[in-house]
């Protein structure tokens, strides 16, 4: 769902619509490497992103996880 990926990122589990969604309204705070572009991931800035933005990111996933299993 999520976990860190270094001191400053952490990857989130993302729907593909939600994560459209975030990377355009949020691009400072969220992005996606080329090697998560297939996957169901977001990459969220810890340091310079929005902190609001992050734990909707967060909640999200969890919803998503809930709804999986």
């Amino acid at each position: 769902m999520v976990r860190a990926l270094d001191e400053r990122h952490i990857v989130i589990r993302a729907d593909f619509e939600y994560r459209d969604a975030i990377l355009w309204q949020f691009p400072q705070t969220f992005s996606v490497p080329k090697r998560y572009r297939k996957h169901m991931m977001v990459i969220a800035d810890l340091t310079d992103g929005v902190r609001g933005a992050i734990e909707d990111a967060i909640e999200a996933a969890w919803e998503l996880q809930k709804s999986v299993g």
